[in-house]
């Protein structure tokens, strides 16, 4: 996993212990790259630091949690990797925050699907 260098960095919504949810952790993994490498530890203050890496591009992000306020993210490379995971969270609540046994897979020769029907009818599909 490469080094994130410090620089700027922007408030994020969530701490990067979303990820150890999980009920969630199962959603999110649907809207991350596959071949993702996740990390996380403690800051040397103690505080939870998560990061994340994509061998695929070089793409990387540290998301820190801060004594005060929001965490903080830090992304290098062509892609930010954590706003997805953000947006997937919203999503999860807006769905009712559905969990893994919740959701079916629907496989072909071709193509293999996961599904999840929101309690108000609407399918939803990732292929993976």
């Amino acid at each position: 996993m490469p080094e994130i260098p410090d620089g700027s960095c922007d408030a994020a919504e969530l701490s990067g212990r979303v990820l150890d949810d999980w009920t969630f952790s199962f959603f999110a993994q649907l809207h991350m790259p596959h071949g993702l490498v996740r990390a996380y530890g403690r800051s040397d203050v103690g505080l939870h630091v998560t990061t994340l890496y994509d061998p695929a591009d070089g793409s990387a992000a540290r998301i820190e949690d801060l004594p005060e306020g929001p965490p903080l993210v830090t992304s290098i490379g062509p892609r930010d990797l954590w706003r997805p995971i953000e947006e997937a969270h919203r999503l999860w609540r807006r769905l009712n925050r559905p969990r893994r046994e919740w959701f079916g897979i629907e496989a072909t020769p071709t193509e293999q699907t996961v599904t999840y029907t929101a309690p108000d009818g609407e399918v939803h599909r990732w292929t993976m």
